[in-house]
């Protein structure tokens, strides 16, 4: 009953989505969408193109820089985490909630190329969450600060009332409360203290367990405040960067000229609308795109347009990791019959000799 509900859960949203970008097309209409996409010549592609794979090698040097902290004495080549990261960003991206999802498919990668055990590449996957969140809060923080600065005092003091009161929230609910009971509510939520967990150190446990430990371990990691943990918070700040020298480009292509403050607006609108529970945020990104457009006196059609440009990067992406999730797969299967085969032959011998 409750997988019944999960998949008409996402069934639903996922038609929820294809309807609102659907009216959001016939609303802008498609030629007037053309137009703007037209505009982009071949060298602003080439560099949204480099600059992707820029934020790419940014969001892979910040995943070593956990990983080196988490696992000493252990040499990983850089591919491996490029192509943990893609297969990451690609589960990710296709989950009803973008962004998350895509942890055990990265420490499975981790795990098959360079042996780091599933709970440390879990916990790495954690820690990048967090430094996501903090990296988020940091954004907004400094949008309030700008919006005080060029006298917009009323959205400038809202907004940062707002980050503050939440970040406090969620900081006195992991002192008082604990990161591990957190994710124990989580897990129970999802279900995930009934799935078994097989560990030759620590024998038969269930993933809720394993969840709250590993809890327990990340806010000890925090605690400590690491430098290395600023230094992935820098990193995650410069891909915001990146990011918004993409939009700025984009948009210049289409006579579009943008202020810092703008951009702001658009990456906060856009990183919330990942928020809502639709596979790939279909339509609810577009959405944001247009209202954030809406608000700075930006035309809708330029927000389709630009949304289908950042949009036909990300597929580059996911079919470079639904190659690598292939590749996997397959070596699971073949894994997976190897052992069905050596099983038939062990019995076969056994009754060969009695």
């Amino acid at each position: 009953m409750k997988k019944c509900l999960k998949y008409s859960t996402v069934v639903f949203s996922s038609l929820v989505g294809v309807l609102l970008i659907i009216w959001l097309f016939n609303y802008s209409g498609l030629h007037d969408i053309w137009v703007h996409f037209k505009k982009i010549g071949l060298w602003q592609w080439l560099t949204i193109f480099g600059l992707t794979m820029l934020t790419v090698f940014f969001r892979v040097i910040r995943l070593k820089i956990i990983i080196e902290d988490v696992v000493i004495d252990k040499k990983i080549l850089l591919k491996t985490y490029f192509k943990s990261k893609i297969t990451e960003f690609t589960v990710s991206y296709l989950t009803p909630m973008m962004y998350v999802g895509g942890e055990w498919p990265q420490a499975y990668v981790l795990k098959k190329d360079a042996g780091i055990p599933v709970m440390q590449g879990l916990f790495s996957s954690l820690i990048e969450k967090i430094v996501d969140v903090l990296s988020f809060f940091a954004l907004i923080f400094f949008t309030g600060i700008l919006f005080l600065i060029e006298g917009k005092s009323f959205f400038g003091w809202l907004i940062i009332a707002l980050t503050m009161t939440i970040f406090v929230i969620l900081y006195f609910l992991m002192e008082l409360i604990g990161i591990d009971k957190l994710l124990l509510f989580l897990s129970k939520i999802l279900g995930l203290n009934k799935v078994n967990y097989k560990s030759d150190i620590i024998g038969k446990t269930s993933v809720g367990e394993r969840i709250t430990t590993l809890g327990k371990e990340v806010s000890a990691y925090l605690h400590r405040k690491e430098t290395r943990l600023y230094l992935a918070i820098i990193f995650t700040l410069i891909t915001f960067l990146l990011w918004f020298t993409q939009v700025y480009i984009i948009l210049s292509a289409m006579g579009l000229h943008l202020q810092f403050d703008d951009l702001l607006i658009i990456k906060v609108l856009t990183l919330l609308s990942t928020l809502i529970p639709i596979p790939a945020d279909v339509g609810a990104l577009e959405g944001a795109y247009v209202v954030s457009f809406g608000l700075i006196n930006l035309p809708a059609q330029a927000a389709i347009a630009l949304s289908l440009v950042m949009r036909f990067f990300d597929f580059i992406l996911i079919v470079c990791g639904i190659s690598f999730i292939i590749h996997y797969t397959r070596r699971l299967v073949f894994n997976f019959v190897g052992l069905l085969e050596k099983e038939n032959e062990n019995n076969n011998n056994s009754k060969d000799n009695p």
